[in-house]
């Protein structure tokens, strides 16, 4: 149970350090840009009491304001947040702190915040968008262990790039990444927790964004304590199903195997989904992996015997596979496995599926998502946000620039600029900038085994990564999909997974 003991808004201390940032460019004019949100010079603050883990926590929570700057210290863009932080236990200075974000990108924290880890939790997930909200204490959260600050990066939430900031900038993988990575310095300093581990945790795109903020971070000489990637994609590059990239085809074939599991398809009623995931993943990256990448050469008994293994895996029928020169990609499974009933799976959780020519939007979750923080908010603050300014997503996206390298030497070069055809999108270099400023960093790696957007096999690939230290990487699969925090079944085990991943960082420290 959680109860108010105050609520205040004052005027906010607006804090100022350098960021490296392009110059305003482009035809766009900063008035056209509505940097306002409605919430310029005001902060708002209550006192909390919440038992979380077992454990009573009276904390403070409260949204506000963080002016980044550019490499001129103008004003480039503000920034908000919504932090719930312990008043209650041991120095609060030295507790630690997880920075949280959505991915996109961009989108706000709002998933994260309302059906993943803030002390109130929209329930039950499952809900039609014009269902009333319904919101219940999030006894299982981490407020027990950690203070928690839900990140709503440049024009998301209520965060405004301002006319001395670049869209260029902002919308591009390394800006987004640098300007988090100042708020978050920013942050530490304004509310003098310089000595606390440090954590940052981002889903989906988020988690590539954790990646290059860590690296960031670890060239500002504040490296992280730790970092959490949920559905991750550090490793995208490597195993996205592009047409030649074999590999992609092979780290993505166990989350085919899940799938086609729990539709009841490969006649396997005694085992666990976690053993079929094992198996496959074990097939793909050996027997799958040389059978394809012998291309046209494979013999035909060869080819045959494999098609009939990977329908076995799968459910999908080896012709589907013979069709396709055993090269079946995501899309075509999703397509292809249900057909005979007229059903479609859905990418972001496969346990679910739709009829083709009746596809879920997507805008239900989000309706009640920010239906969700409306009343939480509301309820929390005693107060009236002008709500129709907050943005789910971030507008016009489509051209976001996600870096890479212009020459073999792995440097980035600046956001908008020409990439060479031999561009490295190195993420996970990132994170080795991170283990080696800190020899106590570690990462904890999650994904949703029906999750046909972020899969199993390449979350395998990254934690067995031969340049990251194996005994400073943990790897969790759960039954769920994209956004498996989420399932009411999975979030007990995920967050006493992230309790024990925190405790065990902090005590390094």
């Amino acid at each position: 149970m959680t109860s108010a003991a105050k609520i205040a808004s004052t005027p906010f201390r607006l804090i100022a350090t350098v960021l490296a940032a392009a110059l305003l460019a482009g035809a766009t004019r900063a008035e056209e840009r509505a940097p306002h949100s409605g919430l310029e010079g005001r902060e708002y603050v209550a006192r909390m009491t919440g038992v979380f883990n077992g454990v009573r926590v009276d904390y403070e929570a409260r949204l506000e304001e963080t002016l980044i700057t550019n490499d001129d210290d103008a004003p480039a863009a503000r920034f908000y947040s919504t932090a719930y932080l312990a008043q209650s236990g041991p120095d609060r200075r030295v507790r630690p702190v997880i920075f949280i974000w959505n991915g996109g990108p961009s989108v706000a924290a709002v998933p994260l915040h309302m059906t993943g880890f803030g002390p109130k939790r929209l329930a039950p997930r499952r809900l039609g968008a014009d269902a009333p909200v319904r919101l219940i204490d999030n006894e299982r959260t981490l407020l027990d262990v950690a203070d928690l600050v839900f990140v709503d990066p440049a024009e998301t939430g209520f965060s405004r790039i301002l006319p001395g900031g670049s869209r260029d900038y902002f919308y591009s993988a390394q800006g987004d990444a640098e300007s988090v990575a100042q708020f978050i310095r920013k942050w530490l300093d304004a509310h003098d927790r310089s000595h606390s581990p440090v954590f940052v945790m981002g889903s989906s795109y988020g988690s590539i964004r954790a990646a290059i903020v860590a690296g960031a971070m670890a060239e500002a000489g504040a490296p992280l304590d730790g970092v959490i990637l949920l559905s991750q994609g550090v490793n995208l590059v490597e195993t996205t199903q592009r047409r030649h990239n074999l590999v992609g085809y092979a780290s993505n074939l166990s989350q085919l195997a899940a799938v086609g599991w729990f539709h009841g398809l490969t006649a396997r009623p005694d085992t666990t989904v976690h053993d079929v995931v094992d198996e496959a993943y074990a097939f793909a990256m050996s027997d799958y992996l040389v059978a394809i990448a012998k291309g046209r050469a494979i013999p035909k008994a060869e080819r045959e015997a494999i098609a009939r293994r990977l329908e076995a895996l799968t459910g999908l029928a080896a012709g589907e596979y013979l069709t396709r020169d055993l090269l079946v990609n995501k899309t075509d499974f999703r397509r292809n496995l249900l057909k005979e009933k007229g059903l479609v799976l859905a990418a972001n959780d496969a346990r679910d599926a739709y009829r083709e020519d009746a596809p879920p939007s997507g805008e239900g979750s989000e309706r009640i998502e920010m239906k969700a923080l409306k009343t939480h908010l509301t309820s929390l603050f005693g107060a009236t946000f002008p709500l129709d300014a907050y943005r789910f997503q971030a507008p016009e996206t489509a051209s976001w620039d996600y870096g890479g390298s212009s020459t073999l030497d792995g440097k980035p070069v600046a956001p908008g600029a020409v990439r060479s055809v031999f561009s490295d999108f190195d993420w996970t270099g990132e994170l080795e900038k991170a283990f080696a400023a800190n020899p106590s960093f570690r990462v904890f790696i999650a994904t949703g085994v029906y999750d046909l957007l972020t899969t199993t096999g390449p979350a395998r690939m990254l934690a067995s990564n031969v340049h990251f230290p194996g005994d400073r990487v943990e790897s969790a699969e759960y039954e769920g999909g994209h956004d498996f925090y989420a399932d009411e079944a999975v979030f007990p085990r995920l967050a006493e997974d992230l309790r024990s991943f925190v405790n065990a960082e902090s005590a390094a420290r």
